[in-house]
């Protein structure tokens, strides 16, 4: 919950639900400064940036302050689950959002703490439509319960795209490193190479109509265009090293406000480029990471 306060206003962020008391619990045990223990939260990651700022607190407790590259930031003391020897922090403070979970490769990550206990370490996930019934949630699995078999691709990087059966090859102008396509679930967006989207809305103006599609400064500067009834197209697919991932226009525009719809993607100069969750929905992601793979699966996320 979001709550604006004073003058000029203040973002807060609230939560209803009751808050966890450590002094009830009987597997909770705060981790106090010991080298080896303090020092696993050094950790420097392109996605996640968790940097270097762990320290103790008067109580001789480790505190740590984790970052996701978009600014948001927790902060908190770590602790650990004594029944599963897991660690984890707890906050005490955050800015933009109510904390992170890691699934990467590195020491605190949720995926190698928990991973032997699931049959390797993988995931899938799995977002719903924002065209759904907000009550319904997406989902995610841990290891190996489901498959993802359709489209596998490795370290993400996009060759082309293509609208319909038109071909938008993609050949920039600098030099990107392998992987540079982050595939993000708290990013909306998706941030593609600046020259690929003038490609990309250039062709959206032709096939849509060049006089009802334009920038509007009231959402960002996203492309809009009115129209009385949702778009039915055009289907845009993203050429990834392996995978073809296909989206629809649900996957694609938004609904705005009555009659006008947005184009949820724009064009960034720099890398790291963003898959975002609103090209993610409807998709069953599998994240392998002994494989070093991702696996794509056009899925309704609502019958999982």
């Amino acid at each position: 919950m979001k709550l604006t306060l004073g003058t000029p206003p203040v973002e807060k962020y609230g939560k209803k639900d009751p808050m966890f008391d450590p002094l009830k619990s009987q597997t909770y045990r705060e981790i106090y400064c010991y080298p080896e223990q303090c020092l696993i939260t050094v950790v420097h990651d392109p996605e996640c940036k968790a940097f270097p700022s762990n320290s103790c607190s008067p109580q001789n407790v480790c505190v740590y302050k984790y970052s996701y590259y978009d600014t948001s930031m927790t902060l908190g003391v770590i602790a650990k689950l004594v029944v599963m020897d897991f660690l984890f922090g707890l906050k005490f403070s955050d800015e933009k959002f109510m904390g992170i979970i890691g699934f990467d490769q590195e020491p605190l990550s949720l995926i190698l703490q928990i991973g032997n206990r699931f049959g390797g370490r993988r995931f899938s996930q799995c977002l719903v439509s924002f065209l759904v019934d907000q009550n319904i949630a997406g989902k995610i699995i841990f290891g190996v319960e489901i498959e993802v078999p359709e489209y596998e691709g490795r370290n993400s990087p996009v060759l082309c795209h293509s609208i319909e059966n038109k071909f938008l090859p993609f050949n920039p102008s600098q030099q990107f490193s392998e992987g540079y396509m982050m595939i993000d679930s708290g990013s909306p967006l998706s941030h593609v190479p600046l020259e690929l989207y003038n490609g990309l809305v250039e062709e959206i103006r032709s096939q849509i109509g060049q006089e009802s599609i334009g920038h509007d400064p009231r959402f960002e500067g996203l492309v809009c265009f009115r129209s009385d009834n949702f778009p039915e197209g055009p289907i845009l697919t993203f050429h990834f090293e392996g995978a073809n991932v296909q989206l629809m226009a649900t996957q694609t525009f938004s609904i705005i406000e009555e009659g006008l719809f947005c184009f949820e993607m724009d064009g960034e100069s720099a890398e790291p480029y963003v898959f975002g969750n609103f090209s993610q929905s409807n998709i069953l992601i599998g994240f392998d990471l002994d494989r070093k793979t991702v696996s794509f699966m056009p899925t309704d996320c609502t019958k999982l």
